[in-house]
């Protein structure tokens, strides 16, 4: 039987080949899994069902995240939730860790995430020597790919937002002190090889965030305690670094204004850019 205070929703769309590794892991009556297949055109809800019969798999035709999050909200019994990215490698141990956190009184809880730049450029690599070391960044349980929330943090909203950014919305949801990147659990993110690719999929973060915060969804502010010259301070002999990772979110904010005053948007689907691997 599983433990009715814990569900782990999983909205995939077209993730064949990554959501059996993270079904895998999660393998352990004490966790309630729903699988929301949105808008597949490959064997995605197959292969869940394959790896895992004991989860709730469910399809819809729309592909949306949004409506996987509200469908699984929906079919999940637990007061705990978890949400998780299908790409995301995790597991129980690393679910039951972060569930003992929730129990201590936090609202909402993410792992700590490691940068894997092995396979990225060497300025993709410099990039990502600043953006953990941001304020923002380390305080944030967005941009993680695993989001769990106490009843009480839950109970926060009603249904999820028609945004992109579902996880900084989550995360302007709590306070500070309501909610943890927890050293219990960690999530390795394969990064962009090229700066191409990283300027592609910070575009489409900072287009969700910007929605996000020009709808006034956020409670609490972002974390920011001086930004990139708080981490000049702290870390002088990254000037270099610093200068390549203000360049590249200065390309970013351009490219955003310039696709509003198109008129144009950000396309939704599956992030390519980046993988999830357990650590």
């Amino acid at each position: 039987m599983s433990d009715p205070r814990v569900s782990v929703i999983v909205p995939a769309h077209d993730e064949e080949s990554t959501v059996p590794g993270l079904l895998s892991k999660l393998d352990d009556p004490c966790f309630e899994v729903v699988v929301v297949c949105n808008g597949c055109t490959d064997g995605t809800a197959q292969a869940a069902r394959r790896v895992a019969p004991w989860a709730k798999v469910v399809e819809i035709p729309e592909a949306s995240k949004r409506a996987a999050l509200i469908v699984g909200d929906r079919l999940a019994t637990g007061s705990i939730r978890f949400y998780l990215d299908a790409d995301v490698m995790t597991d129980a141990v690393a679910l039951h860790a972060l569930t003992s956190r929730l129990d201590q009184g936090l609202c909402a809880v993410a792992p700590q995430v490691r940068y894997d730049t092995s396979r990225s450029s060497w300025l993709v690599r410099r990039y990502y020597r600043v953006l953990p070391l941001l304020p923002a960044v380390a305080t944030s349980v967005a941009g993680t790919g695993c989001i769990g929330m106490s009843a009480a943090g839950r109970a926060r909203f009603d249904e999820w937002p028609d945004v992109l950014a579902d996880d900084y919305f989550a995360d302007g949801l709590f306070s500070p002190l309501e909610k943890e990147r927890s050293s219990a659990a960690r999530v390795t993110v394969v990064a962009a090889r090229s700066v191409a690719d990283l300027v592609l999929r910070r575009v489409r973060v900072v287009w969700g965030n910007q929605d996000v915060d020009s709808r006034g969804l956020r409670r609490h502010p972002v974390t920011r305690s001086g930004g990139l010259l708080s981490v000049l301070r702290r870390h002088p002999l990254r000037l270099f670094d610093v200068v390549v990772f203000g360049a590249v979110a200065v390309r970013v904010r351009l490219l955003v204004w310039r696709r509003r005053r198109r008129g144009e948007g950000v396309p939704w689907g599956r992030d390519r850019s980046r993988e999830r691997v357990v650590s």
